[in-house]
């Protein structure tokens, strides 16, 4: 599992997902705190570590099986309408290895 920014709007893994909001989270609660304390060097740290976190996190992507679905609707020359579902299911995880 590589980090890539394309991977920034998909499916994260649950515990990735978990780690980057927690980080998040606690980084504004430990901001919110600190602002109170009149430490602004903390909150300010704090909210970049959490904001930081939280985009680290998203880019990693899940694992997931693939399944292409294909749909087609034609007419064939006595005006008769054909319809073709297609299902394709990879079950490799590795894209390397589509051979399964």
């Amino acid at each position: 599992m590589k980090p890539n920014i394309k991977n920034y709007a998909k499916p994260r893994p649950v515990w990735m997902m978990v780690l980057g909001e927690t980080l998040d989270y606690t980084g504004k609660v430990g901001a919110g705190i600190a602002i109170f304390s009149d430490e602004k060097w903390w909150a300010i740290a704090l909210l970049l570590i959490g904001s930081l976190s939280q985009f680290f996190t998203k880019l990693y992507t899940a694992q997931t099986n693939l399944t292409k679905i294909e749909y087609e609707v034609s007419q064939d020359e006595s005006g008769e309408v054909i319809e073709n579902l297609t299902v394709t299911e990879n079950k490799s995880i590795n894209p390397k290895n589509n051979n399964q």
